[in-house]
């Protein structure tokens, strides 16, 4: 039982590492005391990375619309479209044994939501350089 409570701490302390590395969660962090108001922050976060998100995704869209009405290529289109779909499988698959793994302990809802600010970050992030080289 003492190996298992060492790995939960573990992981614990390595999500929380890996989320004060992390500037968009910096706002958040001064709330870490509260765990009501900061689990409420992390949701607001999310919610405006969803919008952002939602935002490069429909942006990209619209571009990739216009070339397959230029070129009659529909292919980029429905690969961009499958990745989406794959991306959102993705990000909650991973971050739900991230979850798993760390609960029963409290702070398995935050690992839950810091893995899908960070993952949902990295794609806009991705989304946005891509359309730099475009």
């Amino acid at each position: 039982m003492k190996t298992v409570s060492n790995i939960i701490l573990t992981a614990i302390i390595f999500f929380t590492a890996q989320l004060e590395a992390n500037p968009i969660f910096s706002g958040c962090d001064l709330l870490k005391a509260n765990k009501t108001a900061y689990g409420k922050c992390l949701d607001q976060t999310i919610e405006s990375l969803d919008r952002t998100l939602s935002t490069w995704i429909e942006n990209q869209t619209f571009k990739l619309e216009a070339i397959v009405h230029s070129t009659g290529r529909k292919t980029v289109l429905k690969l961009f479209k499958k990745s989406q779909v794959d991306f959102v499988a993705f990000r909650k698959n991973d971050c739900r044994w991230k979850y798993l793994f760390i609960s029963p302990d409290k702070g398995a809802v935050s690992a839950y939501k810091t893995c899908y600010i960070s993952l949902s970050q990295n794609r806009i992030d991705q989304l946005e350089a891509f359309n730099k080289t475009k």
